[in-house]
């Protein structure tokens, strides 16, 4: 396997991308731009090159090494990564794969570059033998922007149930004295909830701290702290900064950068909360918190209806109010319910979204494209699929 990535920064595609990588045999990565922090998790050092710079270079340099390390398929990650898999695949008359992780629901917001992209997508002159979606919604979406006469499946993330696990009470206190670093009792006796997202317009930064505000606004001396989680999320960020600091919060929120130990701290936290306006497909931070036990309140955005079981969790996107009642309606349940939830939440997830499915999913197209046993392996990929 020959795997082309738009870059290999901290996202849920890379993540997914790797996971995927350290399960296989034999497969090689190629990054097209320079975002490296996933690089050294890689069992093998990845390809790196600089697309934006050097746009034709890097075409010749990436068929080059695909030439000499002689792949049987290839698969793109992301849009730009897609694009470029299906220019190397027709080099070297290869079968191809393109990795969709995002949805079109607000297509108009999208950036125009990105516009630009997918709809370079629909061109028949990029050649690809299956479109892999991570979301029903993805794959509905993308279809009516002229997506869909390519072949198509959908493979929803993994959540690898070993790693992220419930961890018990003293991990839970550990991982909240960690992030919260502070001996004012008071404060670390407050409920702790936490955002896991990139800091970007379309994961709704605004919506969830003006939720937050009016939380406060309520009872400063008891409303729920928050964590931010994820690049960009760091005071440093002036435009973040001066949007907490303009709703009064600066001292409920705490920004903690990006994290390598989620599968810690998620123990500590008394509710994740997902506030994206769009473009989500299947959220890993909804299917993590879920495996390691703790609550979820999300928007009605990508798969996230899949995802998330119970109803009252669920608001629409934008809606600070909606949010913020959803998060005190959770912090309110009876302890005994809300841990009998979190058991039924875990037990779901471990059972419709494993890691092991989703590779194995994968590993079937693979063999498929390839030309191994591709009849049994093709009725077996449209069983999973339904």
């Amino acid at each position: 396997m020959l795997h082309v990535s738009s870059g290999l920064g901290l996202g849920g595609a890379e993540r997914s991308l790797l996971q995927l990588v350290q399960a296989s045999d034999s497969a090689a990565v190629a990054a097209l731009t320079s975002a490296a922090d996933l690089v050294p998790e890689f069992p093998q050092s990845p390809w790196r090159f600089d697309m934006r710079s050097h746009p034709l270079a890097t075409l010749r340099a990436l068929c080059a090494r695909a030439r000499e390390f002689q792949p049987d398929l290839i698969q793109g990650w992301m849009y730009h990564g897609n694009l470029v898999a299906s220019v190397v695949g027709s080099r070297l008359d290869l079968p191809v794969i393109w990795s969709v992780r995002h949805s079109l629901e607000q297509y108009a917001q999208e950036a125009i570059g990105l516009r630009a992209v997918i709809q370079l997508g629909r061109l028949r002159a990029f050649r690809c033998d299956r479109v892999v979606y991570n979301s029903a919604i993805g794959w509905r979406t993308h279809a009516r922007r002229g997506y869909g006469s390519r072949p198509s499946m959908i493979i929803p993330n993994g959540v690898d149930t070993e790693r992220f696990r419930p961890r018990g009470l003293a991990a839970a206190a550990d991982a909240r004295a960690q992030l919260l670093a502070t001996t004012d009792t008071t404060l670390a006796q407050r409920p702790l909830c936490a955002a896991v997202m990139r800091y970007h317009p379309m994961k709704g930064v605004s919506v969830l701290l003006d939720a937050w505000a009016s939380l406060h606004r309520r009872d400063a001396q008891t409303a729920p702290l928050l964590a931010l989680i994820g690049s960009g999320m760091i005071r440093e960020n002036s435009e973040l900064a001066a949007a907490i600091a303009s709703r009064g919060l600066a001292d409920a929120v705490i920004c903690c950068g990006p994290r390598h130990d989620l599968d810690v701290l998620y123990a500590g936290f008394d509710a994740v909360v997902l506030p994206s306006l769009f473009g989500e497909g299947t959220p890993n931070v909804l299917l993590e918190a879920q495996a390691c036990g703790a609550p979820v309140v999300a928007t009605r955005v990508g798969d996230a209806e899949r995802v998330v079981a119970e109803p009252e969790a669920l608001v629409p996107p934008g809606d600070a109010a909606a949010l913020a009642a959803a998060v005190m309606r959770e912090l309110s349940r009876p302890a005994a319910q809300r841990r009998a939830q979190a058991e039924a939440n875990r037990e779901r997830v471990a059972t419709a979204f494993s890691l092991e499915r989703c590779h194995a999913r994968y590993f079937v197209l693979h063999a498929e494209l390839a030309g191994g046993e591709s009849s049994r392996h093709a009725s077996a990929a449209t069983r999973w699929n339904a």
